[in-house]
């Protein structure tokens, strides 16, 4: 309403309007329901670089290959060991890997 009583034109222009309803909001730091607006009067995020993507991929693997790793010899020494209940532990831990 202020923007219209300010300049008659945006009422003919409700586009203008919107858009400069808009750029106040984002002007005066309002917080929106999500986190933040998608509007393209924003400047582009900055995305990770792809060194920093590449190393975040190779944690994750050397985390996943730990992991797999360390169940693997559960399984083995659960083998070696030959217990009673071998087939339903075995099948369990199979459906884990």
């Amino acid at each position: 309403m202020l923007f219209a009583l300010d300049d008659q034109t945006l009422l003919e222009d409700r586009g203008a309007l919107v858009e400069r309803a808009k750029s106040h909001l984002l002007n005066a730091g309002f917080v929106y329901k999500r986190g933040r607006s998608r509007s393209k009067l924003l400047p582009a995020t900055q995305h990770a670089s792809k060194e920093e993507i590449d190393a975040k991929r190779a944690a994750h693997a050397l985390a996943n290959s730990d992991a797999r790793r360390s169940r693997m010899q559960v399984l083995q020494q659960m083998i070696q060991v030959g217990s009673t209940d071998t087939g339903k532990e075995l099948g369990k831990e199979l459906n884990n890997l």
